[in-house]
C-alpha cells in the first residue's frame, strides 16, 4: 500500500478483518486489526461520532475540545505522515 492511499480511507473501507485500499485489494494484517479497534474506541470516547464516511486515520485533535472532536474531523495529512515514518525510521 502506498502512504499516499491512507489519508483517503475511510470507515466504510473497513469490513470486518479487511480493509479495501484499492479496488479488489484488501488487506488487514492481525496486529492492525486490534489496535484499529483500540483507535476507533479512543475516538468514540473521545466524542466523536463515527460514520462510514469518518476518515480512518484523522488529524490530532483536543479530547477535551468536544466541539473540535465533533465537528473537525479531517483525514491525517499526508506530510505529516511522512514525518512520523521518518522520525521512526531514524530512531531505530
Amino acid at each position: 500500500m502506498r502512504i499516499g492511499a491512507i489519508p483517503d480511507l475511510k470507515l466504510k473501507h473497513v469490513s470486518g478483518n479487511k480493509i479495501t485500499v484499492y479496488e479488489n485489494t484488501n488487506i488487514m494484517p492481525s496486529s492492525l486489526a486490534n489496535v484499529l479497534d483500540a483507535y476507533l474506541d479512543y475516538r468514540t470516547r473521545s466524542g466523536e461520532k463515527l460514520n462510514q464516511d469518518a476518515p480512518l486515520v484523522r488529524k490530532q485533535f483536543d479530547n477535551n475540545d468536544l466541539e473540535q472532536v465533533r465537528k473537525h474531523s479531517a483525514p491525517v495529512a499526508l506530510n505529516t505522515l511522512n514525518v512520523v515514518l521518518d522520525h521512526h525510521l531514524q530512531s531505530d
